[in-house]
């Protein structure tokens, strides 16, 4: 959504607004295009009839490193009133062995 934020390391910790945040990935996608994108790991939790949560596993592959990087992501989902499931919030919970804080994107 439009007020989608995303939140580092944690869901629990403060969000960025999604303007900040997607104007960071669009500077970053010349340098960092992605090769492949596998998932890993896919796991949902039904909060209510209007809200679920979902933890994603990739292993990704950009141009500029040439081997595939792990990350771990957690994403709420709402339901619209125009009947639509769309991502409200988003967690970067790991990149490789690192837990992401602002800046990393």
């Amino acid at each position: 959504t439009a007020d989608c934020s995303l939140h580092y390391g944690r869901p629990e910790n403060p969000g960025v607004p999604r303007e900040q945040w997607l104007g960071s990935i669009r500077l970053l996608q010349g340098q960092y295009r992605i090769d492949e994108n596998r998932i890993t790991g896919l796991d949902a939790e039904s909060l209510s009839s209007t809200a679920a949560t979902v933890e994603l596993g990739c292993l990704t592959t950009v141009s500029i490193a040439g081997f595939p990087t792990p990350s771990s992501w957690w994403m709420r989902v709402e339901k619209q009133a125009d009947d639509s499931w769309r991502i409200t919030r988003i967690a970067a919970l790991q990149i490789g062995r690192e837990t992401p804080s602002p800046g990393t994107f």
